[in-house]
């Protein structure tokens, strides 16, 4: 399958400067919702556990856009096309916490490769799914670990518990990120539900998260993963796509790449 590889040069890894919150954009997308709300209420969620989702990497662009993201391979991100469509180089962090802080279990490594979906779609949002290839290989301990894909598309995850996590803004009131990583709980809604409120831009690339519980992921989230446990273990179904052009506190579905649609073309484009 062709694929658009954004040409970069390949970098040693860049030095542990913390990542200056001044000088990053969270990035998010939105769709105008075609309904109320079911039940308007803040965005929830509460603070991590220090590397409790180790496999979490933050994303910064070139051009200042702070995403997240995810470890899939010692050299390997996913992370959402939306964040790095434009960019002609990444910084990934791993091993992050206090995302602000040079911390010591910081990784910071930059890209050697950006590989973005060929049919990547901006109108509709379709195929928001990207690779970062790392320049170097990140040293995986309790701090950053892969974390395994779901490949499976026959089984419904309609109604189960997932979590979604990152360092993007905690309410539509916050001007700023997270200063340490966060994560919420809600259930995954049907392909029906989540339609009701984007209409047909919803396909089964598509996992949704219900919103009316307080839960979401806002700016600065896109790109990072949904999880949900599998045996004891973490199972990566989704990444950050887009939410609600209301706002991120008003109850609506978030919207996620549904990556087990997506596991030939990763799979293609890993090396």
């Amino acid at each position: 399958m062709k694929v658009l590889i954004l040409a970069v040069i390949a970098l040693a890894a860049v030095s542990q400067a913390a990542i200056d919150p001044s000088k990053i954009k969270p990035v998010f997308q939105t769709v105008t919702p075609l309904i109320p709300a079911i039940t308007p209420k803040v965005v929830g969620g509460q603070e991590a556990d220090p590397h409790g989702v180790p496999f979490q990497v933050a994303v910064e662009n070139n051009r200042g856009g702070f995403c997240g993201g995810s470890i899939i391979g010692k050299t390997l991100v996913l992370t959402a096309a939306h964040c790095v469509d434009s960019a002609t180089w990444v910084d990934v962090t791993a091993g992050a916490h206090r995302i602000f802080e040079n911390e010591p279990t910081q990784q910071k490594i930059r890209s050697s490769k950006i590989v973005v979906h060929k049919d990547w779609n901006t109108s509709n949002l379709a195929n928001d799914i990207a690779l970062v290839h790392l320049s170097s290989e990140l040293n995986l301990d309790n701090t950053a670990r892969i974390v395994d894909l779901n490949q499976d598309t026959s089984t419904s995850l309609v109604g189960v518990q997932a979590i979604v996590s990152g360092w993007g803004r905690y309410s539509d009131g916050s001007g700023a990120l997270s200063q340490w990583l966060r994560y919420g709980v809600s259930n995954i809604m049907s392909k029906q539900d989540c339609q009701r409120f984007f209409g047909s831009i919803i396909t089964d690339n598509h996992v949704c998260l219900d919103g009316s519980k307080g839960v979401g992921a806002c700016n600065g989230d896109s790109g990072g993963p949904l999880s949900i446990a599998q045996n004891d273990n973490p199972l990566q179904v989704g990444l950050v796509s887009f939410g609600s052009g209301a706002g991120c506190e008003k109850g609506y579905p978030t919207v996620y790449t549904n990556v087990a649609r997506y596991s030939d073309w990763i799979a293609q484009n890993s090396n």
